[in-house]
């Protein structure tokens, strides 16, 4: 589903759309990855006042953001627009798939 949204809003780069698809797989490991290190931490040091290690989550966008620019070449400022409307809409989407999730867990059959 990334992978179309973001070949819907890059379209007129030349990449096909197994770039993308390699380029979502990419994506959503990072995250994973990102993710994993702030869990082990907190897990290794519980009862920590400061979290410096937070810092690590702005990584996640600019990530994105760079690697968009590699595969398709365009403008920085027109990268992140795009990126920030893929996001957006993917997050939309992915509230609606957990909400109709949870109701069908939860409303009986």
């Amino acid at each position: 589903l990334y992978a179309l949204l973001t070949r819907f809003f890059f379209r007129s780069s030349k990449t096909p759309y197994i770039g993308h698809f390699i380029f979502a797989i990419c994506q959503h490991t990072f995250i994973f990855i990102i993710f994993g290190i702030l869990l082990a931490v907190a897990f290794i040091f519980p009862h920590k006042q400061v979290n410096p290690e937070s810092w690590l989550l702005i990584t996640i966008p600019v990530y994105a953001v760079a690697g968009m620019k590699k595969i398709s070449g365009k403008r920085w400022i027109s990268t992140t627009l795009r990126m920030f409307a893929v996001w957006f809409i993917y997050s939309i989407i992915l509230i609606a798939a957990v909400v109709g999730v949870a109701l069908l867990l939860i409303l009986p059959a």
